[in-house]
């Protein structure tokens, strides 16, 4: 038996299939006074979104060439599937033109928040130096003198002294520094300063950063608080890899401890909640609202992917003991067939349902599919021509629950390209959807599926929302289990 979830004629190859090997039923309510809204957020260069199952596609952004965020409010019934699609066109060489698609329910996530992070004026490195003061230098009293720790934006830390000099990536930033020292090759934090919302620009130059124990915007580091990781469900073969990094309020992390071993124990940001509602207030002694801890483990393939992974998040650690889980593996592997519609591959997913003993069913599924896009359309060639071409598929419990595909096994057809319109038949150029978006029939596509499932207390929006951002914003833990195309 099967369900079809869209049976809309005027749309455009977007004929979304769901196959439940055991049964179905369809659970939408039509209910004109069953509404709700769902809010997105997004900067892409194209969006669409489609309100319930008898809704056309609709276009929510199209041509955005300068990546202008922009905030969206759609109505749709409490009880329907919505789904949302964005384009991220490749900008520089090497990279690769993304979609992203969303299968989700107003009743988990009634907030999208979606940007394409290679947008055009955050692609800039630009140099910025300054002075360390308060940095005790290295003499016959101190012969090891003080350090300081730097990262200035994404994932990179370095250590200066009396000085520093990097280029930064263009844009508003947070500036994160812990002074320490050496003890055995191995660094011990003293105190912490992070300054946050420096605007990183051609007139920036210096930022000059003050370490002297007088300013007030410093903050020591505790062994009171220092934290005990344990780690279950690792097996004998099996090699781990532990981080625990802080993600401040603009997305600089700053790793504080890695470690092999499944028990250990780090020294946590000595940062404090904030107790005022008041989003826009910024201490340096506290943790900013999206600010926190991210405790990963991860398990690696012999190949030196990723196979499982979980991760906790919270803002302040005091001396707890952080206990993760890992996930059993996927033992059915996914599948993925291509067929040709309107001289486009068209993807057909299938995968068996996912359940962990210990942490339950997965609270979504993930795909990342990657390929050669489509030949340009003569009349649509942009600026800069990339033929990688990779989409992403996130589907939800609750999606799946309220269309009916709530069984074992579960196959989902991926239209050839998503596009609203009155007529059947090739892209051309007096559409919005461009054709190099789409993949290239009769060439070979790789494939990465992904299941997660979290805590009681984390909310699928808060997931997605860290998955797609790295928003630290509640305290919850969730696990991923990963598989691959040989």
């Amino acid at each position: 038996m099967f369900f079809i979830f869209n049976r809309a004629p005027r749309l455009i190859g977007v004929a979304l299939v769901v196959l439940v090997l055991a049964g179905c039923q369809n659970l939408l309510n039509d209910d004109a006074e069953d509404r709700s809204t769902v809010t997105v957020d997004s900067n892409a260069y194209y969006a669409v979104f489609k309100k319930s199952e008898h809704d056309e596609w609709r276009i929510m952004r199209a041509d955005n060439t300068g990546f202008a965020p922009k905030t969206m409010t759609m109505t749709v019934s409490k009880s329907a599937p919505y789904g949302a699609v964005f384009v991220c066109p490749a900008q520089r060489a090497g990279e690769k033109t993304e979609v992203h698609i969303y299968y989700a329910t107003s009743t988990e996530m009634r907030f999208l928040d979606f940007s394409c992070r290679k947008a055009l004026d955050d692609t800039v490195d630009l140099p910025v130096y300054g002075d360390l003061k308060g940095i005790e230098t290295a003499d016959y009293e101190h012969p090891t003198g003080d350090v300081v720790r730097l990262a200035l934006s994404d994932e990179v830390t370095f250590d200066a002294w009396e000085s520093y000099a990097a280029n930064v990536r263009l844009g508003k930033r947070d500036f994160i520094g812990v002074k320490g020292l050496y003890e055995s090759n191995v660094f011990k934090p003293k105190s912490l300063l992070v300054r946050r919302n420096i605007v990183v620009s051609a007139k920036t130059g210096v930022v000059n950063l003050d370490f002297a124990q007088d300013n007030d915007d410093l903050t020591a580091f505790s062994e009171a608080s220092r934290s005990m990781v344990n780690i279950e469900g690792l097996q004998a073969e099996e090699q781990l890899e532990a981080d625990v990094s802080f993600i401040s309020l603009n997305k600089t992390s700053f790793s504080l401890e890695k470690s092999i071993n499944p028990s250990f124990d780090f020294l946590p940001m000595p940062l404090e909640k904030i107790t005022t509602n008041n989003s826009s207030f910024i201490a340096s002694d506290k943790f900013h609202p999206s600010e926190g801890h991210v405790l990963s483990v991860l398990v690696k393939s012999q190949e030196g992917l990723v196979a499982r992974q979980s991760l906790k998040l919270f803002t302040e650690s005091n001396g707890e003991a952080h206990d993760l889980y890992l996930p059993k593996n996927i033992t059915t592997s996914p599948l993925l067939l291509s067929k040709i519609t309107n001289e486009l591959q068209e993807m057909v997913l299938q995968w068996e349902r996912y359940q962990d003993e210990k942490q339950g069913a997965a609270r979504l599924y993930q795909w990342k599919i990657a390929g050669v896009s489509a030949e340009f359309l003569e009349d649509k060639e942009p600026a800069f021509i990339s033929n990688d071409l990779e989409w992403h598929v996130t589907v939800t419990h609750e999606w799946l629950t309220v269309i009916g595909a709530d069984k074992e096994s579960i196959i989902l057809s991926l239209p050839t390209y998503f596009e609203i319109g009155d007529k059947q038949g090739e892209i051309t150029e007096h559409d919005y959807w461009r054709r190099e978006w789409s993949f290239r029939p009769d060439t070979s596509t790789s494939w990465e599926m992904s299941v997660a499932t979290a805590s009681a207390e984390s909310t699928t929006e808060s997931l997605v929302d860290y998955l797609t951002n790295k928003n630290v914003t509640d305290d919850f833990q969730f696990s991923q289990v990963f598989v691959r195309s040989k």
